[in-house]
Parts: structure tokens; sequence; C-alpha cells
């Protein structure tokens, strides 16, 4: 047992010492080129024809030689003390009703944490951190969250997050556009309307315009097809109007349906990563958003505009 723990001892010490020798000798190799270099110099301004061409001086592929170990060493050594960066994170976070969440999560100690390349904290000496996002609509955004350290590329990591809307936040903003809608349509018809417009709304049934309400909060705040806010507004599991209050919603809400699709379609390309066409499919499809051919062509025509 001891002659097997000496065999080992010694290797460990042999491995040392060549590792200080081949160190050693690169440098004792690179001064002694220099130090022919710097003749060969003096010479050369002495007498050019007493010396023969650079190239053909052994010193000179040694030095180069010497230096091309140097660095290869030097390179494999700050590379080797590159830690992996860590970075721990949920795909998915909800807001509150204010449209805020709160995205946290574990990296690498003290480095920079960024959403789309704006630097939202920073970690603490566990890794941890913190900070809120708020949503600007009542749309599941994509963010990528990147992680680094004093903006180093090597250490650079990052992951594709999503902030979903919570039904709070989103019966918030609903209730927003109907009461902002209610009241445009008040002054409209204070200011604008004639006595037979007043007469037809004083007699509109109240289920129609409760779905008309409906209606502009999808078209508004949804983004939805004028197909779909039909289907949702007469659906048993959706609005439960009937379908003359649904149809008179549709036949009087105020929406861009084109633009609209070009919204559904920007979600599509910026959460999803869809193709053109595989968008166009999911916009007409009945299945999906059921815009209309001509809709869903314009949202492609202008997706990247």
């Amino acid at each position: 047992m001891k002659k097997i723990w000496g065999l080992i001892i010694g290797l460990v010490v042999f491995i040392v010492v060549l590792s200080v020798a081949l160190t050693l000798g690169l440098f004792v190799l690179l001064a002694v080129s220099i130090y022919f270099g710097v003749k060969y110099y003096q010479a050369y301004r002495k007498d050019k024809s007493s010396v023969g061409p650079i190239y053909k001086q052994w010193w000179l592929y040694t030095g180069i030689i010497s230096l091309l170990f140097m660095f290869t060493s030097l390179g494999s050594g700050s590379t080797e003390n590159v830690k992996p960066t860590k970075l721990t994170v949920n795909e998915t976070f909800v807001t509150n009703d204010k449209g805020v969440a709160t995205i946290s999560g574990k990296t690498s100690p003290d480095y920079d944490v960024n959403i789309d390349n704006l630097k939202q904290t920073a970690a603490d000496s566990d890794g941890n951190f913190s900070f809120e996002y708020k949503l600007k609509d009542a749309n599941k955004k994509s963010l990528r969250l990147e992680v680094e350290k004093n903006f180093d590329s090597k250490t650079k990591k990052s992951k594709t997050i999503y902030v979903k809307p919570s039904d709070s936040f989103i019966a918030a903003e609903s209730s927003s556009v109907a009461a902002s809608t209610s009241q445009s349509a008040v002054k409209a018809s204070q200011s604008s309307q004639t006595a037979a417009e007043s007469s037809e709304k004083a007699s509109t049934p109240v289920e129609y315009t409760s779905a008309l309400i409906k209606a502009t909060s999808y078209a508004k705040v949804m983004h939805m097809s004028k197909q779909g806010i039909y289907d949702q507004l007469t659906s048993s599991a959706g609005e439960g109007f009937s379908a003359d209050a649904a149809q008179y919603a549709i036949d009087h809400v105020k929406a861009d349906w084109n633009a609209n699709a070009l919204a559904k379609a920007k979600d599509y390309q910026n959460q999803m990563a869809m193709s053109p066409a595989a968008i166009q499919e999911q916009l007409t499809s009945s299945a999906g958003e059921k815009f209309t051919p001509e809709e869903a062509q314009y949202a492609i025509n202008n997706l990247n505009k």
C-alpha cells in the first residue's frame, strides 16, 4: 500500500515539476529569442550585408512558438475561470387586479437582471431577485429575461417568460372600456342624435344594450373578430345573449376589424414566433380567430410595418 501511495505522490510531483519546467522553459526560450533578435538588429544597422535574411533566423521562429504557447495557456486559464451562469425562473407570471406582476427567480450572485435589454434589478448575494412589471393592456405579454455580470457576454443567459393578465384585471379593463364607451355614447346622443335616434334608443331592449357593451369590450380590449364576438355573445359557455341581441350588438359596435386582425397577428408573431402562413391560417380558422380572408390578408400585409 505504501508503494502505491509513493507512486501516486511521485507522479503528482513529476507533473507539477514538468508544468513548472515547461513554463520556465517558454520564458527562457522567449528571452533567448529576444536576445538574438537584438543582436541581429544591431548587426543589421552596422552592415546589412553581414547578416542573412530575417526569415532564415532560428530565433525568430522559437520566439513566435513560445509566444503562441504562452497565449494559449493564458487563454485556456481565463476560460476555465468563467463559472456557468445559473438561472431559475418560472415561465408564466399572473398579474394582480392592477395589471402588475411580480417576477422573481434565482441566478448567480450579484448578476444584473434585464428585460428586453433594459435593466430591472440586480440579484442579491444569494442570487435571488424580484421586480414588478406592469402590463399596458389586458393581453398576454412575452418577455426576454436576461442575466449577466458586468456586461460580459460570456456570462449572459436568457429565457423567454410570459406575463398573463388576471381575470380581475381583464374585468377591470373591460369595465373601463365599457364605461368610456357608454360615456361617449351619452355625449354623442346629447349633441348630435336626432329625435328619431333618441326614440330608437329609448325603445332598445336592455338586453340589446348590454350585448353592445360586451361586444365593444371584446373588440377594444381583446381585439376579437366580428364572428368571434358574435359566437362569444351567443355561447352558453360565454355571455348567453339571444341571437337577436348579439346581432344588434354586431351591427352597432364600432370597431376596426382590420386593426383587430393586425393586433392578433402581432401577438402570434411576438409571443408564439409563428410564420406568416401559420398566422393567416389561425386568423381565418373557424377554430381560431374567425376573421375574414380580407381582414387576415390585411394583417399579413402590415405585419412588419
